[in-house]
């Protein structure tokens, strides 16, 4: 896989379902951390790392603690 950790792929695929379970769009999710829904389709798909921050953001608006995102990280 060009550029894509396994662990980056894990969290993308957990944030987008997290995302996906609280019907938020990808625009949305992104403007919440004042970035670009570009930026989070990068995470998503793995191909970019989150910072801790930008995590616990995400977390917080899909409703969930970032300790949520890691059992599901592991679970993969």
């Amino acid at each position: 896989m060009n550029d894509v950790t396994v662990e980056s792929l894990k969290i993308g695929i957990s944030l987008k379902l997290l995302r996906k379970q609280k019907r938020i769009t990808l625009d949305s999710a992104a403007k919440h951390c004042g970035k670009t829904s570009s930026w989070l389709s990068e995470i998503e798909h793995g191909r970019s790392e989150i910072l801790f921050r930008d995590a616990q953001k995400l977390c917080r608006l899909y409703g969930c603690e970032v300790s949520d995102l890691e059992k599901m990280i592991k679970k993969l």
